[in-house]
């Protein structure tokens, strides 16, 4: 798995749900985001139902920090 640039090994879980992996509010989690990378934390757990991670993965590494998506499947 690549490494984020400035590692520290720190990283968080994003919310559960799957359909909005970094909340309902897009105009928000770009400040959270610049937040946890100020933080030191440099990884995020993200949660996909049918492709709806991509959007805050690409967030995520655009703010310098390695997304890792759980995929989540209706039976």
């Amino acid at each position: 798995y690549p490494r984020p640039a400035n590692d520290t090994g720190a990283g968080y879980h994003m919310g559960a749900n799957a359909y909005h992996p970094l909340g309902d509010n897009e105009g928000l989690f770009g400040g959270i985001l610049d937040e946890f990378y100020r933080c030191g934390l440099r990884w995020a757990r993200l949660l996909d139902a049918e492709g709806s991670s991509y959007n805050a993965s690409r967030a995520c590494l655009e703010k310098g920090i390695m997304p890792v998506v759980r995929l989540y499947a209706l039976h």
